[in-house]
């Protein structure tokens, strides 16, 4: 277990709820990362066989957007988590949603945040929190000059075995995606936060990150990968899967007081 991981019991299911925050697994500077990327279309289309290229160039166009408006949450350089700008006027300062775990370690201090369709990197600060929830708001601390995208946050309720895209930086690697479907959604209590449970691949670094739909809305943002308790003293990771919080507690996040 990484130092930063923290774990936490999930409902009466024997899981753990591991926080995808640690600079120890991101190894190359954000310069760095940001000079080999590519786009997403000539990382991986060579996978795909011709029948499915008009279906692929769908995806790649409803997920251009969401994927140029990911950012990264930046601790001496290295990637430590994703976030998500969700609000942006040219020469105007910007807004990014995270989780909140990734930047509790910044109270009160400006937190470098770095995005994929650019070099440049903002200092921002905590508008707004809620810890329990895992979710936080920053903004940039001058007006910035991103001439990128924002997201759309999903209106609809996200449904059981709905198809899903994780968007992040697992590892340091920016602007990763991953694909998979809503294997459950869940409410603790009448009044609390919604999670879904997903099934796309996650990792250290994703954390922040957006969970999208089929139309590029954001439906989540990644808090957690879960992991089976073997026993008190040795924990096994589930390949894949994670929680995130559903856009409905996003909006009643972000609207309310």
């Amino acid at each position: 277990m990484v130092k930063h991981a923290r774990a936490v019991s999930y409902l009466s299911i024997v899981l753990c709820l591991v926080f995808l925050f640690s600079p120890h697994f991101s190894s190359l500077k954000y310069q760095e990362l940001n000079k080999t990327k590519g786009s997403f279309c000539e990382q991986n289309q060579d996978s795909f066989t011709r029948k499915n290229t008009a279906l692929f160039t769908k995806t790649i166009d409803r997920l251009s957007n969401p994927r140029q408006s990911t950012a990264a949450v930046l601790m001496d350089g290295m990637v430590i988590g994703s976030a998500n700008v969700i609000q942006f006027s040219e020469g105007k300062k910007i807004k990014v949603l995270t989780a909140w775990h990734v930047v509790s370690s910044f109270v009160g201090k400006p937190i470098q945040v770095g995005f994929l369709d650019s070099s440049l990197v903002y200092p921002m600060v905590i508008v707004k929190a809620n810890r329990s929830w895992d979710i936080a708001l920053l903004e940039s601390i001058e007006p910035a000059k991103y001439t990128g995208h924002s997201i759309r946050i999903a209106k609809n309720a996200p449904k059981i075995g709905e198809t899903i895209w994780v968007i992040g930086n697992p590892k340091g690697i920016l602007g990763n995606v991953s694909k998979g479907i809503i294997s459950n959604v869940l409410r603790e209590e009448p009044k609390g936060p919604e999670f879904l449970r997903i099934d796309a691949a996650i990792f250290y670094g994703n954390s922040g990150g957006g969970v999208y739909n089929k139309s590029g809305d954001l439906i989540g943002i990644v808090l957690a990968v879960e992991i089976l308790m073997e026993n008190d003293k040795e924990s096994k990771f589930i390949p894949g899967g994670g929680i995130a919080l559903s856009s409905s507690s996003i909006l009643e996040f972000l609207y309310s007081k």
